[in-house]
């Protein structure tokens, strides 16, 4: 469909093949969209395939679904506000930069699908407010920004995975896409690139919170460290523990691509 318009398959215009050339289990990335999808956090879907070009077996392939306009109206039921791409340029952790836009887009925040009319003006506001606003209206002014407890929950899918290269990643900020809905200053954080997880039975789950501005000051607050670990406690009992959902659906997701890798 990028080179033939109105193609579709499965009622999708887009689809983008991933190569896991970083996670050669193959399980990370699809096991991590399932658990933030059933914890009710946007994500993309995702399934295996065989790729052939000219009848030859390149390998196998995850598919996964991209984050554009049919997925915001799957989702979110619109796609009229404005979406942006983080791309990892350098450590970063929510620190203001100053009121330039430009100092934070399109470099880290590339738009995706913002209207003509839209300008980074936003990002700057939300930045700025995660850094300045005072201990006492922290929360309250923040939150016309970002949901906060639908951002512990996205953070406690995170650290239950033990992702590395998150929003608390190792190098800074990384692998999420954000979304400002039409007529509002409020965003929605959409995972994103989840090969990385799983690396550590160890991860802490206050993993780099210290680091980022956002997080550091979230929990200054009881109430909203009561909120994460809250979440935290949801996100494993979905899990389910030993034979729980989620190994069963490592066990599926082995069966299913098993033999395309050893072909691979």
């Amino acid at each position: 469909a990028q080179y033939v318009q109105g193609q579709q398959f499965l009622g999708l215009d887009e689809l983008r093949l991933k190569n896991s050339v970083q996670d050669p289990s193959e399980l990370r990335e699809r096991l991590s969209m399932l658990m933030f999808r059933r914890m009710n956090v946007p994500a993309p879907r995702e399934s295996y395939a065989r790729l052939f070009v000219n009848d030859e077996y390149l390998g196998l392939y995850m598919v996964t679904e991209e984050i554009n306009e049919q997925f915001m109206d799957r989702v979110f039921q619109e796609h009229a506000g404005c979406h942006y791409n983080y791309n990892w340029v350098e450590e970063y952790h929510f620190e203001y930069l100053g009121d330039d836009p430009a100092l934070y887009a399109p470099a880290m925040f590339e738009p995706k699908s913002c209207p003509a009319s839209t300008d980074p003006a936003a990002i700057v506001d939300v930045i700025r407010t995660i850094n300045q606003a005072s201990d006492d209206a922290f929360i309250a002014e923040t939150s016309g920004f970002v949901d906060l407890n639908l951002f512990l929950k996205y953070l406690a899918v995170e650290n239950f995975i033990a992702d590395a290269d998150g929003v608390l990643g190792y190098a800074g900020m990384n692998n999420f896409h954000l979304y400002r809905f039409s007529g509002t200053e409020r965003f929605q954080f959409i995972a994103w690139d989840k090969n990385d997880t799983f690396y550590d039975a160890h991860h802490s789950i206050w993993y780099n919170s210290d680091l980022n501005v956002l997080t550091r000051r979230i929990f200054q607050y009881p109430e909203l460290s009561a909120v994460y670990q809250d979440a935290l406690r949801m996100t494993a009992l979905e899990a389910g523990g030993v034979g729980g959902w989620l190994e069963q659906e490592l066990d599926r997701a082995y069966t299913q691509m098993h033999q395309a890798a050893l072909d691979d």
